[in-house]
């Protein structure tokens, strides 16, 4: 199916057998029942067709429609598939995104959906982005039980409404014929010439009247190279892997020189055996190296007058894209060095990129006119890594006597309209069919009807639907909302943590099921009510919890939104749940108050999105004047080092109007900022990760506008730093190895650190306090564990006004050590004492700490009582770094080794107020890394041991 439902079965492709279909299902990503839309960036039927806000609307069980929310297009419509979901969100792969199946029955290519001025011309200066508001506007989208509503506005002042569905329609002579029903509602058109792009030309199309299209084609697209991606060996275009061509029991050289051979990998003459792998991670029947660069040659045997060479490869991820040069010779040659130089004929290039990320990929190189190839014994393959190490499988050589059996379709799509008496289709000087609707200051209504056939001979039967008279439903009927899509109330009881320290953790119990299978993995929270609370999940939902009182003893929770792009950050306003995705920022409105939500509003969708899987947008915070703030991903590559290509958003903190009229940004140099914060005055914080400029997390503080923290990549200045920003602190990897967000203590009913700063780590699943030494426009500082435990990671944190306590969620994608999926946790303060260090001063001459209690003389004044240990990072574009001991910056260790000075600490001073240390130390001098142990107790005996880990930026003065 498009969208799997829970309780629906799927066409997985053309056909698709029962054994797959149950293994589908039995993938978390399929099980799950989205609702009638899902928010991604989606591919088209090419991969250069992608809609990077897109909106997929499933229509039943194997039909579907993507709407490009940037362009104002139609994507793609088709049947008898599904939308492949592929992607970090998904499947957890890192590169591919969902994309179409099935049989196509329109496809645009990417540009506005409708004309301005009666053009088509793109006007944006990148490909990426909405239009300019004057040409046309997304609205948003609404839902009606299983009914989906696109809401757009056009020219500034024609609103358009347009709802899917299909349509079982009798041809003449009896046969049926299910089409796509794209049902388009106009407010008015003010200008004559109006031109809609329906669907692409291509090559080959005729218009059969001015109300019928027809689009012939033929899959897989013909050449001299060819590619096709089935879901089983068996359905290849080209043939199956075969033990009868030329090729088999032939001999491979792997050509070690050149690049080595994966020793975890099949040995080279599996290239030729006939059988290729049985799953989409087998690299024990996979040929493949991790070299940039590699080679092999297969020796047939004796000459043959080659007619065809199919290659096989299957990966789940970035290693099905083959990418490699073919070369031929009857003679023996050398197989270093160039091959254009040494006397090999080049056969041809292939790059299977078209296909995408992950699948099974197939290449076929053959003349269209059935001529010979060459005549060859010797196939030398030059293979490029592509987005990762080819996982070869099988290699066929055909010669010209064996023909092989192709698999081709002929296809056709035809389109026609109903209603609308006055419209008309034509086919542009560019290949697109556009319908041509006259001014109309009233309403305009018509629908759409497309097919797609395996024949190319049905014109006459679709030509004369489009003269029928059908019943059009108006979109206006799925308005004003519908009945209750997610029906039960899920009950669970929470668990009141017991604890003799400050801060008690209780959880908030996330129900284990749900009969949506939906995958609750909780982002980003806010309060509804002083008892209730709104999550969004990575998958678009967004669920209410209700019973948040003070023994939790009956928790009801209650999907109430689906359909949102990622949505990791959330807010409410003035009552109004305002979510962050990848595509901006989206209002969600209960039409009819059965507590669901019916209309998706668009707030803001100003903010760049590209195709890459790591552009995550993180959190939504607000500040006093009621601007709304979020942060956003750079482009990493799969893999982890350097970037895709960078547009102007990436690694970027954005503002948002509280109008959501203006966007802009006001920090750059940022990799994968996972949450923000902003403090009353008017300060922006948030973390980072280790990466590409980025030796290790840490914690960025942003005083002013205009700031650049440290990923030279994503500064977006000209030039560019040269110098990374100061930030408050590093991190080390066992302190944070990926940061979530932070939060300010805005209660005064959480113990003593009313005013404080907290941050959050997702790696580690730790809280810690942050201790900020603020001198006018300088920072610096670190962090002290407050020591608790939790269920999953911490990505978001939030007071709650009605008990004045912090309440965090998170959940486990990858690199972060929780146990659990996900998990909604509060920390209660008990009105025990809180023994760590609440504050850090480091000056040209001691460094200070404080804590909140009476401390015992003896052991504060020991200098045996403290260690000081210090270390700096490599800034540059390597992935990360190992220490580098200041003494000796030159001696080079492992990443996991410590390369550390220990500071001489010669004398500690208890102050006056039996709270405050301060320490002479030796060597005090700016420092990326510093790590303070001190093992105290207190004046009742108790212990107080731990460890500060901190940066020093600058040496205050001593006042």
């Amino acid at each position: 199916m498009i969208l799997p439902r829970w309780s629906s079965t799927a066409a997985l492709s053309f056909a698709l057998s029962a054994t797959a279909l149950a293994q589908d299902k039995s993938k978390p990503w399929y099980a799950m029942d989205y609702g009638p839309v899902i928010s991604s960036t989606i591919e088209g039927f090419d991969l250069d067709n992608v809609a990077y806000k897109g909106r997929a609307v499933r229509l039943g069980d194997d039909a579907g429609v993507v709407f490009d929310t940037e362009l104002l297009r139609v994507v793609a419509g088709f049947e008898s598939g599904l939308l492949e979901l592929r992607g970090t969100p998904y499947d957890g792969s890192h590169g591919p995104i969902p994309r179409c199946t099935g049989a196509k029955v329109f496809e645009t290519r990417p540009m506005p959906g409708w004309s301005h001025a009666g053009r088509f011309d793109d006007p944006r200066d990148s490909k990426y982005g909405p239009l300019p508001r004057s040409w046309g506007r997304y609205d948003g989208f609404y839902l009606c039980g299983d009914e989906a509503v696109i809401a757009y506005t056009v020219g500034g002042r024609t609103k358009v409404f347009e709802h899917y569905g299909t349509r079982d329609i009798e041809l003449e002579g009896g046969e049926r014929a299910r089409a796509i029903a794209r049902t388009v509602w106009c407010e008015g058109i003010h200008h004559d010439g109006q031109l809609m792009y329906v669907t692409d030309a291509g090559e080959d199309a005729e218009l059969l009247d001015d109300r019928t299209v027809a689009v012939y084609g033929v899959e897989p697209p013909p050449g001299r190279v060819r590619f096709h991606g089935p879901k089983d060996w068996e359905e290849c275009a080209f043939g199956a892997p075969s033990k009868d061509d030329a090729a088999n029991g032939a001999t491979v050289e792997w050509i070690e020189s050149v690049g080595e051979l994966a020793p975890n990998g099949a040995k080279p003459d599996a290239l030729v055996d006939g059988e290729c792998a049985q799953n989409e991670d087998e690299p024990a029947r996979c040929v493949f190296s991790d070299s940039p660069h590699a080679r092999f040659v297969i020796d047939l045997g004796e000459e043959v007058d080659v007619g065809r060479i199919n290659v096989f490869s299957w990966h789940r991820d970035t290693r099905a894209q083959q990418r490699f040069r073919v070369f031929g010779s009857a003679g023996e040659r050398s197989a270093d060095g160039d091959p254009t130089e040494t006397g090999w004929e080049l056969v041809d290039s292939v790059d299977t990129e078209c296909l995408g990320f992950g699948g099974r990929h197939v290449s076929s190189i053959a003349d269209e006119d059935g001529e010979k190839l060459g005549r060859f014994r010797y196939l030398l393959f030059d293979v490029e890594r592509a987005a990762g190490g080819t996982f070869f499988s099988e290699i066929d050589v055909w010669s010209t006597d064996q023909p092989v059996e192709l698999r081709e379709r002929r296809t056709a799509s035809y389109t026609c309209v109903a209603g609308g008496e006055e419209l008309a289709l034509h086919i542009d000087a560019d290949r697109r069919v556009v319908l041509e609707l006259p001014a109309n200051q009233g309403e305009e209504l018509f629908m759409l009807l497309g097919f797609a056939r395996d024949s190319d001979e049905d014109g006459d039967a679709f030509r004369a639907v489009a003269r029928r008279n059908f019943e059009i439903v108006e979109p206006s009927r799925y308005l004003r909302g519908g009945p209750r899509r997610w029906n039960e109330t899920l009950v669970t009881e929470g668990r009141i943590g017991e604890t003799d320290g400050p801060y008690a953790v209780d959880a908030i119990t996330v129900p284990d099921e749900n009969p949506w299978h939906s995958r609750l993995r909780f982002a980003a929270f806010d309060f509804t009510s002083p008892t209730s609370a709104a999550l969004s999940t990575w998958n678009g939902d967004v669920w209410e919890v209700r019973g948040i009182d003070e023994d939790l003893d009956r928790l009801e929770w209650r999907r109430i939104a689906t359909g949102l792009h990622d949505p990791l950050g959330l807010k409410v306003v003035d009552g109004v749940i305002h979510t962050l995705g990848r595509d901006g920022i989206t209002r969600l409105h209960d039409l009819n108050g059965d507590g669901e939500i019916d209309y998706f509003e668009n707030f803001n969708n100003d903010v760049l999105v590209t195709r890459s899987f790591h552009e995550f947008a993180f959190d939504l915070q607000r500040d006093e004047d009621g601007n709304f703030y979020f942060s956003k991903g750079g482009p990493v590559r799969p893999g982890g080092r350097g970037f895709d290509e960078i547009v102007a958003h990436h690694g970027t903190i954005m503002k948002v109007s509280p109008d959501g009229k203006k966007l802009e940004v006001v920090a750059t140099g940022l990799r994968a900022p996972n949450g923000i914060a902003v403090s009353k005055g008017g300060v922006l914080t948030s973390g980072d990760n280790e990466g590409t400029w980025m030796p290790k997390c840490r914690l960025n503080w942003f005083s002013h506008p205009g700031m650049f923290a440290s990923c030279v990549d994503t500064a977006h200045m000209d030039p560019k730093p040269t110098k990374f920003g100061d930030p408050l602190c590093w991190f080390p990897m066992d302190v944070d190895n990926s940061s979530g967000g932070q939060v300010w203590v805005t209660s005064d009913r959480w113990g003593p650190l009313a005013g404080r700063l907290l941050h959050m780590s997702y790696g580690t699943c730790k809280l810690f306090l942050v201790l900020a030494q603020i001198d006018r426009d300088r920072v610096q500082g670190g962090v002290a564990e407050i020591p608790l435990s939790f269920d999953s990671s911490l990505m978001r944190g939030r007071f709650s006004e009605a008990d004045g306590q912090l309440y965090l969620c998170g959940f486990k994608g990858w690199q972060t050590r929780a146990a659990k999926e996900t998990a909604f946790h509060r920390v209660r303060y008990t009105g025990a004492p809180l023994r760590i260090p609440v504050d850090l001063r480091v000056t040209d001459q001691f460094l200070e700490l404080k804590f909140l209690v009476d401390l015992d003389e003896e052991l504060a004044t020991d200098p045996e009582s403290f260690t000081v240990e210090v270390w700096d990072y490599e800034w540059s574009d390597s992935y990360g770094s190992a220490e580098i001991k200041p003494s000796d910056p030159d001696q080079k260790v492992t990443d996991s080794e410590k390369n550390r000075d220990v500071l001489t600490v010669r004398g500690a001073t208890l102050m006056p107020d039996h709270r405050t240390i301060r320490l002479s130390i030796d060597g005090l001098a700016r420092v990326m890394q510093m790590r303070i142990n001190y093992d105290l107790e207190g004046t009742d005996g108790a212990e107080i041991v731990g460890d500060i880990y901190n940066t020093v930026n600058y040496l205050g003065e001593d006042r």
